[in-house]
């Protein structure tokens, strides 16, 4: 009779484990999902201003200590206004959000890719030890912006092609 209780409360003990395991894996996604939600902005997936900013302050903080160049690139996509203006502000984020994956995947792990507005775009480029490699990345950028595509906006398909305006700003702390 006791060994029946004893073994009655260790079999409710192993479930109770294996429920906590389970909540503490779902508690583990959903805390993942909100630190996405906040360093991410919400249509394009991309990092949002306010993590570009931390990242941005990091890359000058350990530029100071390691020496390392980096680039800054701006990117407007031109006639913003005028999309949304004809198409509305949803076909301005699925624009804006299928531009922005086009250069996250051209810079791929070297680079952080931020949306800080609207049609606004910026990336920090890690590797770049020379205005060489930067002038590189933002050359590729223009070409896959400038290539044509299709987009699915209402139901409709759009060819579309994006004219932007580039900058870039290199910064090396190499002592002389």
């Amino acid at each position: 009779m006791l060994m029946a209780s004893v073994l009655a409360v260790l079999a409710a003990l192993a479930l109770l484990v294996l429920r906590l395991r389970r909540h503490g894996e779902a508690l583990a996604l959903d805390e993942a999902r909100a630190e996405r939600l906040g360093s991410h902005h919400h249509l394009s997936g991309l990092f949002n201003q306010h993590t570009f900013h931390e990242r941005l302050a990091e890359k000058l903080e350990g530029a100071k200590r390691t020496h390392a160049g980096f680039a800054l690139h701006l990117i407007d996509l031109d006639r913003f206004k005028d999309l949304n203006g004809s198409l509305g502000h949803q076909a301005g984020d699925v624009v804006t959000s299928a531009m922005g994956k086009r250069i996250a995947n051209t810079a791929r792990a070297m680079a952080v890719v931020a949306r800080l507005g609207g049609n606004e775009l910026a990336i920090i480029q890690m590797n770049a030890d020379s205005i060489h490699k930067a002038s590189a990345l933002i050359h590729r950028i223009h070409e896959v912006l400038a290539t044509r595509s299709s987009l699915n906006l209402s139901g409709s398909a759009w060819a579309i092609r994006s004219a932007s305006s580039l900058g870039r700003s290199w910064m090396s702390t190499a002592r002389a």
